[in-house]
């Protein structure tokens, strides 16, 4: 991630959500959320500041398109808590979640849809669910693109515009309830329940919800899944053609990684330590403007 074509595709997509951050091991964990990223200059300085390379780092991104103008003082990268300024922040981003505070609809404006399949024990099963789905909204006239979680599973988006006419509802609509947000966000959820049942007629425990919940994350893509060490990885139509002719059913994480890319160096950020974990990428300038692209 210290790559400069890497940090402009991380920056695409996390420039107008909330950024999250969990440093270190799952049983010692630093969590930080609510951060800004705008620019290459703003992200190398936080990966900088969290030690990137020595402390493993988990980097996720919002389901919630902000508008950060309308967030006052845009927040600086780590607060110092307690500080008036900390205090006015905390204030403004309560007021995203509390009807009662003037903000209220103004920093929220759209959301994403995001399926989230997990499949521990054969992540290809989840790839097949999340294809699956893929095929029902290309057919329903959607644009889907899927995501290897880099770990156990497989993530489907729809952008912003096609999610919010599959929701056909706003954060307005859900203002006279006691929390809006928390009732839009079980709004979505149920969106994402039904769609995934009509399109693979799974039951709802193959489909994580906590995306779409009311400050749902999810692992940002292009960035490093700190247990497998591999890439979450956006998949083209050559890459998800790969993944449909593997004929492993219990092919690992790092078997789909390998599958997917030509380079390999020793891994820049997992939990494990002294294992000699390989990190499996493209060359860095196939990254380059690469985007999201659609599942096809």
């Amino acid at each position: 991630m210290d790559d400069a074509s890497v940090q402009h595709e991380i920056i695409r997509i996390s420039k107008y959500r909330e950024t999250g951050l969990f440093v270190g091991h799952p049983t010692n964990m630093f969590p930080i959320r609510r951060v800004y990223i705008p620019n290459r200059k703003t992200f190398q300085l936080l990966l900088d500041k969290m030690n990137y390379g020595k402390k493993p780092i988990s980097l996720f991104v919002g389901s919630n398109v902000i508008d950060w103008r309308k967030v006052e003082p845009i927040p600086p990268l780590l607060w110092k808590v307690y500080t008036p300024e900390w205090r006015l922040y905390k204030n403004t981003w309560n007021g995203f979640m509390d009807k009662k505070h003037e903000s209220f609809s103004d920093i929220w404006i759209k959301k994403n849809l995001i399926w989230d399949f997990d499949k521990a024990d054969e992540p290809l099963q989840a790839f097949e669910w999340a294809d699956e789905l893929c095929v029902y909204l290309d057919k329903e006239g959607y644009n889907p693109k899927m995501v290897f979680s880099g770990n156990k599973g497989f993530h489907v988006w729809l952008d912003a515009d096609e999610s919010m006419t599959l929701i056909d509802k706003t954060l307005l609509d859900f203002k006279k309830s006691k929390d809006p947000m928390l009732m839009f966000g079980r709004h979505c959820a149920d969106v994402i329940q039904k769609t995934m049942e009509f399109a693979t007629g799974k039951p709802l425990e193959v489909c994580d919800l906590s995306p779409v919940r009311r400050q749902g994350l999810i692992r940002t893509p292009y960035s490093i899944h700190p247990k497998s060490g591999q890439i979450v990885w956006p998949l083209n139509g050559e890459d998800l053609n790969k993944l449909r002719c593997m004929g492993n059913r219990k092919a690992s994480p790092v078997d789909i990684a390998k599958e997917l890319h030509s380079w390999n160096s020793p891994s820049e950020n997992d939990f494990v330590d002294g294992k000699n974990v390989v990190l499996y990428h493209p060359p860095f300038n196939k990254v380059f403007q690469r985007g999201m692209p659609v599942w096809e």
